[in-house]
């Protein structure tokens, strides 16, 4: 929004409820939005540089941006207008003056929608059966320490353990440090002790790296988009999952997958 009074209007009604991050334009609102991968992006539609139209465009038409849904706010409310804004695949579209409970329920409603998205593609089928065996280890990421490294003789059968218990369970977003605990039957900190001692990341950073690890096997594979990949692997939330693998592989996942899949190419 490239006035002053009406960014700051929106941003007092949502920050309350929701962490904003502001942009004066569409074009600064990409950069941020490519930053930050927020879960909802809320645009004007007439602003300098680029305006909403063509930043719901460039968003939607980008596949590490498109599952984002969009809300244009504009005081050009006719039907003309509208039609626009949903031929550019606006989400959603308020005409000013808005209320600002019409703005709080349309972004909820908008951030529901993507969580019952989520569950259905969380079964995704397709992705089930791709999914690799535990013999099948999916590419470390360079930047993520080991979560299965090899341990003392010892000790093998804990590991072992530990890592049948997370091949198992990643695809479950609920499965947290304290239900694999709960799985091998120690408390959490009994467990990240004894992971520690064994040289192994935390509980929390096995999880993470085993579900991009497996994350990384289905980009390769194409099996599916971004989203559907995400949630497969027991992310709740598209934009965690893509911020984690950039951290983690130094790439956005479709380009990850991109780049797999002519290496692919190249091998055959």
């Amino acid at each position: 929004e490239d006035e002053d009074d009406v960014r700051r209007y929106v941003c007092d009604v949502l920050t309350p409820t929701y962490h904003v991050i502001e942009a004066a334009d569409g074009a600064d609102g990409l950069a941020q939005a490519r930053v930050h991968l927020p879960d909802v992006i809320v645009s004007d539609v007439a602003m300098p540089v680029m305006d909403g139209l063509t930043l719901c465009r460039t968003v939607k038409s980008d596949p590490d941006l498109g599952f984002l849904p969009v809300l244009l706010l504009t005081a050009m409310a006719d039907v003309t207008d509208r039609v626009a804004g949903f031929d550019a695949q606006a989400d959603g579209y308020l005409a000013k003056p808005f209320d600002a409970r019409e703005l709080l329920a349309t972004v909820r409603s908008l951030l529901a929608s993507r969580a019952a998205l989520r569950e259905r593609l969380s079964r995704v089928a397709p992705l089930s059966s791709a999914r690799s065996s535990p013999t099948d280890r999916p590419p470390e990421p360079p930047t993520v320490v080991d979560a299965f490294p090899d341990a003392v003789s010892a000790s093998d059968e804990l590991r072992e353990q530990i890592e049948a218990a997370v091949h198992e369970h990643f695809a479950d977003a609920d499965f947290s440090a304290r239900e694999l605990a709960d799985t091998i039957g120690m408390s959490p900190a009994h467990l990240r002790r004894r992971m520690g001692e064994l040289g192994m990341a935390s509980p929390v950073q096995t999880i993470r790296a085993y579900r991009l690890g497996q994350g990384a096997l289905l980009l390769k594979k194409k099996v599916g988009t971004v989203a559907e990949i995400a949630y497969a692997v027991g992310f709740n939330s598209v934009s965690y999952f893509t911020r984690s693998f950039r951290d983690a592989y130094g790439d956005t996942p479709s380009a990850y997958g991109e780049a797999g899949a002519r290496d692919e190419k190249t091998e055959r």
